[in-house]
């Protein structure tokens, strides 16, 4: 079986750290996302982090747990 399409591009801006999240985020997906966070986040200092997930089409329940765990993400509306 065919693992679901999932990307995601990181920005470091002048004030923010931005990832944008697109296709269907599944425990694998968000565990990659987690390491290449984890490489980046040292990086970046006290940015604010802002996560985009207009392009997301399905979340996994396991992706969304481990990928707001790994990345200490909050939500803001």
């Amino acid at each position: 079986m065919k693992a679901p399409s999932f990307s995601y591009y990181m920005h470091d801006g002048p004030t923010a750290f931005s990832i944008e999240l697109a296709g269907t985020l599944a425990a694998e997906g968000a565990n990659k996302l987690e390491q290449d966070w984890r490489d980046a986040s040292a990086a970046i200092g006290n940015k604010e982090l802002v996560v985009d997930l207009s392009f997301l089409t399905d979340i996994d329940p396991g992706g969304v747990d481990h990928c707001s765990a790994g990345l200490g993400m909050g939500r803001r509306s």
